[in-house]
C-alpha cells in the first residue's frame, strides 16, 4: 500500500498503523489490553512495569510481582499498597 513512501504527518503514522493491524473496526472491538515494559536498572535489575486497560475508562498499572498499583476508574485515582487503597485528590477531565 505504502511502500516506499514515508509518512509525511503524525496522523499518518497512526492511520497507518491502525491500518496494519486490522482496521478502526478491530481497534474497536478491543475491550482489554494488557501491556509489558521491560526495563533495566544501572543495578542490573530488570522490573517488569504492567498497563492494564478495560474501556471505557478502567486502567491499572504497577510493577510486576508488586503489592503496590494506580488504578483509576474514570473518575478517580487511586494508589493502593500493604496500608490500603488510598484516594488522590485530583479532578479527570
Amino acid at each position: 500500500m505504502n511502500e516506499g513512501k514515508l509518512a509525511a504527518t503524525a496522523e499518518e503514522v497512526i492511520e497507518r498503523h491502525i491500518e496494519t493491524n486490522g482496521g478502526r473496526e478491530a481497534w474497536k472491538a478491543v475491550k482489554t489490553m494488557a501491556i509489558v515494559i521491560s526495563t533495566q536498572s544501572t543495578r542490573g535489575q530488570q522490573p517488569r512495569l504492567v498497563l492494564m486497560y478495560k474501556r471505557p475508562y478502567f486502567h491499572r498499572q504497577g510493577f510486576e510481582n508488586s503489592d503496590q498499583f494506580t488504578a483509576t476508574d474514570g473518575e478517580s485515582i487511586w494508589n493502593v499498597s500493604d496500608k490500603g487503597w488510598r484516594k488522590y485528590d485530583i479532578k479527570l477531565l
